[in-house]
């Protein structure tokens, strides 16, 4: 028995959050197991322009210059019906699109469409035309047919070459020939040769892709350029097959609400949605869905009886567990490079200012962090000709080259230390992060991003474009290009070093890194694993990995395969920097068999993948194997096209015509669009606000606070002139900048020697009980100095107090006894605040 729920109302005019309230089965916030509230709002969930899935989409928009489909030219093209005469609207048109039918089934991971086209063909004369289908790098198309004249042709997958030879050979013949192909920057070509005059046309494609994650909600989306801009009947049902209960279920649009249904079935893991436009899709169509929570990894798998073989997705959404790591215990491996651009329009207070929020983002690394800094203009330098492990000698050494820092480098060449950082081998146990901070712009734009783009898997980069001159489009889309964030500082800004350690926040929220999957400890030998090098999964990111299993009978994996369930250990360095691990049960027993071979697909394109990109990156040659598994599994690839011949029983000698359906968008200003196949939909999703002087674009961060303190403006204060260290008149000493020197006083490990502190605070005089660490001491009175004195700064000193809040647990007398380091925190805070009151 299925529920029939009704939140669609024609007359409706609810917003979207009250709809989907109504909509929902269950409750919207997923909670962890211990019961705290880890699930996204509504507002982030639906925030689809800002996933990491849609970055191909929103690159397409920009390429054509705002998302105006009649300037992108995704539309027909004028039809030359007679000499020097040009057909003047599309809908005269008479090869045009009619309707469109999408079926897809949904799973944890994945999704299978099929969309079916149906064209009317009224012209009096052979037309040959191109239909043209942007693809995201997630998806690719394994299934190709062709219905006209009564016929149903079935495409076959062939090496690109031949495929396209039997169309050339076809056409020349006077045959109807159907070619399907996928170019470099991402589009599926249907080439439709030697139609006949009034004959119609319908093409069916089934589409497999990764369903896009945003937080904790899976996204389906079928973006308007997908289509025409004229009308046709737009049909779409989705089948939402889900392992665990569905919450929710909504599409964004309101118009597209009025004009959709959605069932669920009893156990609320089943649903159907549907939707039926009949003048078009004039807007992107976006389907949310919202699972329950699960914060332990997934296993689906899938089986081919003939051959013998089984296809399992792992699903692994870890920031249930991940973001439950207090802030002040996160230790995390990581490699940070700083890339600084000291060009000469960088003097003045962009350097000046970059310079100090350097000197705090120094303080805020941990001991487990290895560190370079670049500096660059007409050419580069490197603070360490590598990255270095993160001390007291390393930081005085930053600390000096940061201080010495001036804008007399010459021109801004961005692209040769960027070479430089990323042709060093990824370090797996130290994720790589890039922070670039530059005012102006780049010759080669688009080759700097697509370069960046393919080592996505191992670097993250954070860009801060300084300035009113600065290239937007190169900081957002090197950021973009590999997963992380971006701020657009105004010279007007006042909060500069907020704004940079922001990101820098961002980047050491808690990930898993250095992920590792155990098939042999299962049993399980010639594992295909995609990909093969799992990406550090970072705060709100799934992980979807697939694998290849031959159990064919007589191989060692046929025998465990047979038992039933096996325990898979997913391993990884966590947020606390030590090894986590999550057992996961793959059950074949409960294995999924279809004729669709979703899984088997998927994992078939994305070993794929991983061969291609060994091919562009190491030059290494994988053609056979890419030929071989496009041909078994369907799949158009760099090496494969989809072919339809079918003689003609009336060879066609007319000389014809061509017709752009769907003509491909043409790149502006000389761009190309071939960087966006290594864009996937792992990215960090991105919030956008706009103040007056600021133009800011970043990943919410988490912003909660250790050890808080009285906020409190910090008063400047004169000198007094028999002021000295210890002097309670001393107080009311402060310099230019005092937190900035003062923090420039700790330690690498996150300690203050009391011996080394600045003028200008007044530091209790009396000495640590016998046998107490001084650095304890020390350290615990400037954290609360720095809680109550800095107050309206905390986003500059947060990640340094916790840095040494992190050390201050570690230490033996406050292992023993954690109470005791609360009461000593509370005991300063109190001193401070009467000093200072």
């Amino acid at each position: 028995m299925k529920k029939i729920i009704s939140f669609f109302s024609s007359t409706s005019s609810t917003s979207v959050s009250s709809t989907s309230s109504s909509s929902s089965p269950s409750s919207k916030s997923g909670t962890s197991s211990s019961g705290s509230t880890v699930a996204s709002s509504d507002e982030q969930r639906n925030d689809y322009e800002n996933a990491n899935y849609f970055n191909y989409y929103r690159y397409i928009e920009k390429e054509s210059k705002g998302g105006d489909r009649a300037k992108s030219g995704l539309q027909c093209k004028r039809v030359i019906q007679q000499p020097n005469t040009i057909q003047s609207t599309i809908n005269q048109n008479k090869f045009n699109l009619t309707s469109v039918e999408i079926n897809s089934v949904l799973t944890d991971t994945c999704s299978v469409s099929t969309f079916k086209k149906h064209f009317v063909n009224n012209y009096d004369s052979p037309v040959e035309a191109f239909y043209q289908l942007p693809l995201p790098p997630q998806a690719s198309v394994n299934g190709f047919t062709v219905e006209f004249d009564g016929q149903v042709l079935h495409g076959v997958i062939k090496e690109k070459e031949e495929a396209f030879q039997a169309y050339t050979d076809a056409i020349a013949s006077g045959g109807q020939a159907f070619l399907g192909e996928k170019s470099a920057d991402g589009y599926f070509s249907m080439s439709i040769g030697n139609l006949p005059p009034k004959k119609d046309v319908s093409i069916t494609l089934n589409i497999i892709s990764e369903l896009g994650t945003h937080y904790d909600s899976l996204h389906f989306c079928l973006h308007r350029f997908l289509f025409p801009d004229y009308s046709f009947d737009f049909k779409a049902k989705l089948t939402i097959n889900l392992s665990s209960p569905i919450q929710q279920v909504e599409v964004l649009n309101k118009e597209y609400q009025k004009q959709s249904t959605l069932t669920f079935s009893e156990d609320k893991k089943t649903a159907t949605f549907s939707t039926h436009l009949p003048q078009g899709l004039p807007n992107n169509y976006v389907v949310v869905i919202v699972p329950h929570a699960t914060p332990e990894p997934k296993a689906m798998i899938e089986y081919i009886e003939k051959d013998k073989s089984h296809a399992v997705a792992l699903s692994f959404y870890p920031s249930y567990i991940l973001d439950k790591t207090p802030e002040d215990e996160l230790n995390q491996k990581m490699e940070c490079i700083f890339i600084v651009d000291r060009s000469g329009s960088m003097s003045g207070d962009r350097i000046q200012s970059s310079k100090s929020a350097l000197q705090i983002i120094m303080r805020s690394l941990n001991e487990n962090t290895k560190f370079n800094i670049v500096s660059f203009g007409t050419s580069f330098e490197k603070l360490f000709p590598e990255s270095r492990d993160y001390d007291d000698t390393s930081l005085t050494e930053a600390s000096k080259l940061i201080e010495g820092m001036s804008a007399n480098m010459g021109g801004t060449e961005l692209f040769e230390p960027i070479k430089d950082v990323l042709k060093a081998p990824a370090l797996p146990d130290y994720p790589r992060q890039v922070f670039i901070l530059t005012d102006g712009a780049v010759s080669q734009r688009q080759q700097l991003v697509k370069f960046v783009a393919s080592e996505a898997n191992t670097t993250r980069i954070f860009t801060f474009g300084i300035g009113g001159g600065v290239d937007k489009e190169l900081v957002i889309g090197l950021s973009k290009a590999c997963k992380g964030s971006y701020e657009l500082i105004s010279d007007s800004a006042n909060d500069f070093e907020e704004r940079v350690l922001s990101l820098l926040s961002i980047a050491m929220q808690p990930m898993l890194s250095n992920v590792k999957i155990d098939w042999e400890g299962a049993g399980l030998t010639g594992v295909i694993q995609a990909p093969q090098d799992i990406r550090p999964v970072y705060s709100r990111e799934h992980m979807i990995v697939y694998a290849l299993i031959d159990d064919k009978e007589g191989k060692n994996n046929d025998t465990i395969t047979k038992q039933g369930s096996v325990t898979v250990n997913l391993t990884g360095n966590g947020p606390t920097g030590t090894i986590l691990t999550f057992p996961i049960t793959v059950n074949f027993s409960d294995h999924a068999v279809n004729d669709k071979e979703l899984l088997h697909s998927l994992a078939a394109y994305q070993h794929i993948q991983d061969l291609e990109s060994l091919e562009t990156k190491k030059y290494e040659n994988h053609k056979d194997k890419i030929v071989q598994l496009g041909k078994r599994f369907t799949l158009v690839s760099k090496h494969t096209s989809f072919i339809v011949t079918a003689e003609s029983d009336t060879p066609t000698v007319d000389t014809m015509e061509q017709v752009n359906v769907l003509d491909k968008l043409q790149a502006t200003e000389g761009r190309t669009l071939e960087s966006l196949a290594h864009f996937s939909d792992t990215m960090t999703p991105i919030s956008c606000s706009e103040p007056l002087q600021l133009e800011r674009c970043s990943a919410p961060s988490r912003s909660k606070s250790v050890h808080s303190s009285q906020s409190q403006p910090m008063e400047k204060k004169r000198q007094s002139s028999s002021g000295r260290r210890g002097d309670i008149s001393s107080a009311s000493k402060i310099d230019i900048n005092p937190l900035i020197e003062l923090l420039s006083q700790q330690k690498a490990n996150g300690t203050w020697n009391h011996s080394t502190l600045i003028e200008g605070f007044f530091f209790p005089s009396h000495e640590p009980a016998q046998g107490e660490d001084k650095d304890i001491h020390s350290t615990i009175f400037v954290i609360a100095l720095i809680q109550y004195k800095f107050a309206d700064r905390k986003a500059k000193w947060t990640m340094v107090v916790n840095k040494a809040l992190r050390w201050l647990k570690q230490q033996p007398c406050f292992v023993k006894d954690p109470s005791d380091l609360t009461k000593r925190l509370e005991a300063a805070s109190r001193l401070v605040t009467k000093m200072y009151s």
